[in-house]
């Protein structure tokens, strides 16, 4: 609503005379259309008078060679910006009605290196939009900029907006020669503020793949205010939503923490919303911790939207289990081979290992582990025969059965040859009287031909071609899940 009004105000003061003529219009209503057409005549003449009793655009930029402020004289060649992310920040109520904001470069931001954040009297209330710093940002660095008071107005605690100047103003502005006439005033600023050094380029967040199948299916949160960036996602898929309804499945979408620790996805660098609670409080820990190791959670996302009868939209995100983020306990060092998920496969032989599955799981219920597979010969009483093992981190846990070791034995056997590891994702359930393992893998005869092509005889052909090379060697842990999270 607020919007609305400030367009129609816009409007008033840009084109005045327009403004009287429609309501001239109101003369031919009955009875009550002269005091409409009086009361209409008075607001605009309200409005323009207050627009221009505005003091003309003084910004004061501040400077890094000088350390000082810099008051310029811009006039009207400004450019209006919306300020986003206001619903993620307590805007005091004195705050409202602020017609000074101050628009602050702020580099260290792990989100967005071009970040313009929006304050008013040191209360921080939101930020520029990425597009538009993406484009002021590199122009202030390269001026050495590094804050600046600007006009604008605190409409409400979730609307704002702030008057910047255009790029090609402020570089003539500050790189104007000096004369008596164009000196500009220096004055100290009104609240200190501490002065960044030279923007400096902070390491982006590498996307992880999670370990785990994305399972759990959240619907994201006040996806309105950021319409913005989901047309711009679907633009960008050539469907802008004006005549038929926009579906796109299988998006890469980054789950990051904000500086309120909420979680918040973004497409495309572009947030188009923000988790829900429920979905908070499981991951928090989890986006946390890749945060502070400068990673962020990579899951797929779904979009619709139409634009049809005014903009519509909803986005939802699937998250893995929160403890198969991270690769769990188990995988061995040296070239491996990971098996895509299958079926369940039931463990044997547990009772054997209790001890070993109990530390595994740690006082926990249950735990995910990553299993690996090779041949094991089992002793009979008169014979002897070839089954498959199962190690957690190098230690025996448990046997296949006979039966489903023949499922397995072919791919372990190939595996072994080419000298890598076979691994597959397994989980751990259990307590003090009985412990339990299961393992979830495609078994040997439903793998595809590709599949073995890329995972064992390439790495046999790289072991064969480095086998006379000393210096050459395989990173520990190397696998196609790592090539495909790098890719």
């Amino acid at each position: 609503m607020s919007k609305r009004v400030n367009a129609m105000r816009d409007f008033i003061v840009s084109h005045p005379w327009w403004c009287v003529l429609i309501v001239a219009a109101m003369f031919w209503i009955p009875r009550a259309g002269i005091w409409m057409a009086v009361g209409s005549w008075l607001a605009i003449i309200a409005v323009c008078a207050k627009h221009r009793a505005l003091p003309a655009a003084k910004v004061s930029a501040r400077v890094v060679s000088s350390g000082s402020s810099m008051e310029l004289n811009i006039g009207d060649r400004v450019t209006r910006y919306d300020v986003f992310g206001m619903c993620y920040y307590e805007v005091p109520k004195s705050a409202v009605g602020s017609t000074v904001l101050c628009v602050e470069r702020e580099p260290q931001n792990s989100y967005d290196k071009n970040a313009l954040k929006v304050s008013v009297n040191g209360s921080h209330i939101g930020y520029v939009s990425v597009w538009a710093a993406a484009d002021i940002a590199p122009e202030w660095d390269s001026l050495g900029v590094t804050s600046m008071d600007v006009h604008g107005c605190v409409i409400s605690a979730l609307d704002a907006y702030v008057e910047i100047p255009t790029n090609d103003v402020l570089r003539g502005a500050l790189t104007r020669p000096s004369t008596n006439k164009t000196i500009p005033s220096i004055r100290p600023l009104a609240h200190p503020r501490l002065l960044s050094s030279a923007p400096s380029t902070k390491r982006m967040q590498m996307p992880v793949k999670p370990w785990g199948p994305c399972v759990r299916n959240y619907k994201l949160v006040v996806t309105k205010k950021f319409k913005t960036g989901i047309t711009r996602v679907c633009v960008s898929c050539g469907q802008d939503g004006k005549r038929d309804k926009v579906r796109l499945d299988d998006l890469d979408a980054q789950v990051r923490l904000t500086p309120n620790h909420k979680l918040a996805v973004f497409i495309d660098d572009v947030q188009v919303g923000m988790a829900p609670d429920e979905a908070s409080e499981s991951y928090r820990h989890v986006v946390e911790a890749l945060h502070f190791s400068h990673r962020c959670l990579l899951v797929p996302a779904s979009i619709w939207m139409t634009r049809q009868h005014g903009f519509k939209a909803g986005v939802s995100v699937k998250f893995p289990l929160p403890d198969e983020v991270e690769v769990p306990v188990g995988m061995p060092s040296g070239p491996v081979a990971i098996l895509p998920r299958g079926r369940k496969v039931q463990v044997t032989h547990e009772e054997d290992h209790m001890e070993t599955l109990l530390g595994l799981l740690g006082g926990e219920h249950s735990v995910p582990v990553v299993a690996e597979l090779g041949s094991f010969i089992e002793k009979l009483k008169t014979t002897e025969r070839t089954v498959i093992g199962v190690k957690v981190g190098g230690v025996m846990v448990g046997l296949l059965s006979t039966q489903m070791s023949q499922h397995f034995l072919p791919v372990v056997e190939a595996c072994e040859e080419a000298g890598i590891a076979l691994v597959c994702s397994g989980r751990i359930t259990g307590n003090q009287l009985k412990v339990d393992m299961v393992l979830e893998a495609v078994k040997g005869s439903e793998l595809p031909p590709e599949w073995i092509n890329d995972n064992v005889y390439r790495y046999a052909k790289r072991l064969a071609s480095q086998a006379g090379s000393p210096e050459s060697s395989l990173h520990q842990g190397e696998s196609s899940h790592d090539d495909r999270v790098a890719e």
